[in-house]
């Protein structure tokens, strides 16, 4: 096939690097991967599988507890959504940080509504996955304090 042995070494060369190189990303890819679920209901599973929830007083429940204002805005669907909702934090000593960044929580549940229709958050299922899937992403984008669980304190769908 190849007159000059040079050019034939050259090619073998080349895909021995190449075949290598594939063989060893392959590798790790497959080792060092982590496995996220897409769905954030699965995520927020995942997460509190591990941990056993802890039974609070109302009054370590009150410390641990931040309220957001009542938020109104316009859905993927084109329905209006009034929403007041209260995040509980892991470490009541970490509210005030917390609240500092609350802006960025509000900006993230903002955000999240606006992707969502009206007939994904409509019956208790769908509030429960609105509320799994805001602690996801407050937990995923504000590292100051862990968010343990979000009330739906009141809704209204127009």
């Amino acid at each position: 096939m190849f007159k000059n042995k040079i050019v034939m070494l050259t090619v073998i060369l080349l895909v021995g690097i190449t075949l290598i190189g594939g063989t060893a990303f392959v590798l790790w890819y497959m080792l060092y991967r982590q496995d996220v679920p897409a769905d954030p209901s699965k995520q927020v599973e995942e997460s509190v599988a591990s941990e056993e929830p802890k039974k609070l007083t109302l009054e370590e429940l009150e410390l641990a507890t931040v309220e957001f204002e009542e938020i109104t805005t316009t859905l993927k669907s084109g329905n209006f959504i009034k929403l007041k909702i209260a995040m509980q934090i892991e470490d009541p000593a970490q509210k005030e940080t917390f609240k500092k960044t609350q802006f960025l929580a509000q900006d993230i549940i903002m955000r999240t509504l606006a992707d969502t229709d009206a007939d994904e958050i409509r019956g208790e299922k769908g509030i429960g996955e609105l509320a799994s899937k805001l602690m996801v992403k407050v937990n995923n984008e504000l590292e100051d304090a862990k968010v343990v669980k979000v009330y739906v304190t009141s809704i209204m769908i127009q």
